[in-house]
């Protein structure tokens, strides 16, 4: 694990939720951009969001500039680490991944780990496709 990915929550408290936490979400997401500035910022929600009936995805819309965030609703009232992790990568490909036309790349392959694995599980995948000769 020696690559660090910096994490963090925007930290909602139930007030917050209840009186409405757009602007609390786009406070917190300006402040990553500036402090980390990265390529891609991700939103994941849970419940408490759900119950609350807050609109994330019309909030997001209010942003203006900076690096693209990424919506995954994932409501902790179902399904268990599996299913949340499966419902964050499919909003992942589904906002980010740009469909192409017929494009086929015989010699690639994309792995997409699952949560249990670890950053070594994962290079050893990549390690094991590159020596059939793919592309990772």
């Amino acid at each position: 694990f020696r690559e660090t990915i910096p994490l963090q929550t925007s930290a909602l408290s139930e007030i917050t939720t209840i009186l409405g936490s757009g602007d609390s979400l786009l406070a917190g997401i300006d402040t990553v951009a500036q402090r980390q500035q990265p390529d891609l910022i991700a939103v994941i929600t849970t419940g408490l969001v759900d119950a609350a009936g807050e609109d994330v995805c019309r909030t997001l819309r209010l942003r203006s500039g900076g690096p693209p965030v990424v919506l995954a609703a994932v409501s902790d009232l179902g399904g268990g680490l599996e299913q949340g992790y499966g419902a964050a990568v499919e909003a992942l490909i589904a906002q980010v991944v740009e469909p192409r036309d017929g494009c086929v790349l015989d010699d690639q392959v994309t792995i997409l780990a699952g949560p249990a694995l670890t950053p070594l599980d994962v290079e050893e995948l990549a390690q094991t496709a590159r020596a059939f000769g793919l592309r990772t």
